[in-house]
């Protein structure tokens, strides 16, 4: 209904707008208290430069009570508009003609369809990091599709699961501590960079022309999507990074890295009262 409403009043000032709903409402990975993630198709919206289309639309909805609380974010590698639909009072995002995400969309639920561990994870994941407030990309948190492919590459390099020695479905439990120990104390963000293509795999952020010297603990997540060949890949040609715009991964790596901490903690201690129960029993009898 939320959707049909936004049509409604975009058309009445862009007639070919059209409105369409993509990333974690199409994949089903979004939380409660998630945002709801829209792009506007329209030919006619290209007519002006981005942000004054974007303050056109944000005025547009206020204009037909729409929206409230309206951020404009222009400068951001994706422009979107932020608001709050009263309706519901859901958070939304908008962009526009950003068909990608379309696209992307249709790529996590392929992989949610070949590997169900993934989504658990991905929403467990994806709390721990809104709780800390580090799950929007423009204040430099990791947004939900770079969780999705983090989860995915560490499922498709796992080494029992490539050995068909465990189950991921039987094993969450144990996937989510070693996702966390990975991410947040072993993985080398400085120098690897993580492939999602074929079976999955990493490679050199300086040999690929992704390694920033001013920023070397960067993320670095190739874009599955990208135009180009095996041989370009091969050839050493830079490409999208995904992540780019997470600039507070050193927090996001500690935040993956402090919860670790605490799941063993409670983990030993609950070893320990187990022991001593079992301990107890046996010396009883």
């Amino acid at each position: 209904m939320v959707i049909e409403l936004l049509q409604h009043a975009l058309c009445a000032e862009w007639p070919d707008a059209e409105v369409r709903s993509f990333g974690s409402q199409d994949t089903k990975l979004y939380l409660p208290q998630g945002d709801i993630d829209l792009v506007v198709l329209s030919r006619s919206m290209d007519s002006r430069p981005r942000e004054v289309t974007l303050r056109s639309m944000a005025a547009c909805l206020r204009a037909h009570k729409l929206a409230t609380d309206i951020q404009v974010i222009a400068r951001a590698k994706v422009p979107i508009i932020k608001f709050v639909c009263p309706l519901g009072h859901f958070n939304v995002d908008i962009s526009i003609n950003q068909a990608n995400g379309l696209q992307t969309a249709r790529f996590v639920n392929r992989w949610l369809a070949h590997q169900p561990a993934i989504r658990p994870l991905v929403m467990v994941v994806k709390q721990l990091l809104q709780q800390r407030a580090l799950s929007e990309v423009f204040t430099g948190g990791l947004g939900s599709y770079s969780v999705t492919l983090l989860v995915l590459s560490f499922l498709q390099v796992h080494p029992k699961l490539q050995r068909d020695e465990i189950t991921a479905e039987r094993n969450l439990g144990t996937l989510l501590m070693e996702f966390l120990e990975l991410y947040g104390k072993n993985f080398g963000y400085d120098e690897c960079g993580i492939s999602v293509r074929g079976d999955g795999s990493y490679f050199s952020k300086r040999q690929r022309g992704m390694f920033d010297s001013r920023k070397p603990f960067m993320l670095c997540i190739e874009d599955p999507h990208d135009i180009g060949t095996w041989s370009q890949l091969k050839a050493l040609t830079a490409g999208n990074n995904i992540a780019m715009g997470s600039f507070a991964i050193i927090s996001v790596r500690s935040a993956l890295g402090g919860a670790f901490d605490i799941l063993q903690a409670a983990l030993c201690q609950r070893c320990l009262l187990y022991t001593s129960d079992a301990a107890d029993e046996e010396d009883s009898v």
